[in-house]
């Protein structure tokens, strides 16, 4: 049963990882050419990608060489990339809640205005 988790780790993995890193690329050079930080995105799903892919890497040697050392090292990048997405959720949703204060201080700053007007 274990192994054909690892199995599954293994293709999944390395698949996911390099599929995320070619958009990663694409969307960091996308995001230079509207802004230097629209690169940002972009980048860090090159680095999560990474991680993901060098998780499916060490179940792949695992599947080889046995070695119980391997399964930690998959658990080292996959809670890399666990630690990694948590702070991007967690930046996006702050600044979320940024823009929904900006922008109802605008929609209010407007409806005063109107409101004057009268």
């Amino acid at each position: 049963m274990e192994e054909k988790r690892m199995k599954r780790i293994a293709f999944w993995g390395r698949f996911m990882g390099i599929l995320t890193m070619i958009v990663g690329c694409l969307s960091a050079i996308g995001g230079l050419f509207c802004f230097v930080v629209g690169a940002i995105p972009g980048i860090m799903s090159v680095i999560t990608g990474y991680f993901i892919y060098k998780s499916g890497s060490e179940a792949a040697l695992y599947l080889r060489t046995k070695e119980e050392g391997r399964i930690e090292g998959i658990l080292d990048y996959y809670s890399k990339y666990l630690f990694l997405q948590g702070l991007l959720v967690i930046i996006a949703v702050v600044l979320f809640i940024i823009m929904f204060l900006i922008m109802g201080a605008v929609v209010m700053s407007g409806f005063h205005h109107v409101m004057s007007l009268r």
